[in-house]
């Protein structure tokens, strides 16, 4: 019930916005329900932010850390060419 009430509609405009975004040339080629994934999975890092603080001795809450984290993110999303434009 929660998947189909709840989670599938949302990664299913997820997943129609990521292919059109590939489409474009803006995100990496690859499966989009796998690329949603990824982008839930980085998202995590905010909500797991004290148990990075307690591994790293580092405030996840930092502009240094937290520009580390869109950047290596954007790396592994969007083609080499708007990633070094994004950065």
């Amino acid at each position: 019930w929660l998947v189909e009430r709840h989670v599938r509609p949302l990664f299913e405009q997820m997943q129609s916005r990521i292919a059109d975004a590939q489409a474009e040339g803006i995100v990496r080629a690859g499966d989009p329900l796998h690329v949603a994934y990824l982008l839930v999975g980085a998202s995590a890092f905010f909500s797991q932010s004290a148990e990075f603080e307690e591994l790293s001795g580092r405030d996840a809450r930092s502009p240094e850390v937290i520009q580390t984290h869109v950047d290596l993110v954007l790396r592994l999303l969007l083609p080499d060419t708007a990633a070094e434009e994004a950065s």
